[in-house]
């Protein structure tokens, strides 16, 4: 977890203008983890967006509700909705997520966590 963990802060910092300490890092991992319900089932490439978009602004109910679902396609539409927020932010984010979602076919085992 040392590892992951030291992985998870250098992906934070280039987002988190406060700067990551493990502190920040692990609190914004229980929030989202906390959220979710079966956290450990979520790939870890799409854990760490959601933990850095956690760092920054809280996840929406919409947004939880499609990992819940593991609905990546729907997660990135509501990424989408937050019109407020930096377009290259969310951009990067998506893009996390489209490692995993995007050209699996049924049954098409991905490797992950």
């Amino acid at each position: 977890m040392a590892i992951q963990l030291e992985v998870l802060k250098l992906e934070m910092d280039e987002h988190v203008s406060s700067g990551t300490t493990d502190e920040s890092a692990t609190a914004a991992e229980s929030a989202v983890s906390s959220q979710v319900a079966d956290w450990a089932s979520v790939p870890s490439l799409i854990q760490h967006a959601l933990i850095i978009l956690e760092a920054v602004d809280t996840l929406t109910a919409e947004e939880i509700a499609a990992v819940d679902a593991a609905n990546w396609d729907t997660l990135k539409t509501e990424l989408d909705a937050r019109t407020t927020m930096d377009a290259g932010f969310i951009a990067y984010l998506k893009q996390r997520i489209a490692l995993i979602s995007d050209n699996i076919e049924e049954g098409t085992i991905v490797e992950h966590n």
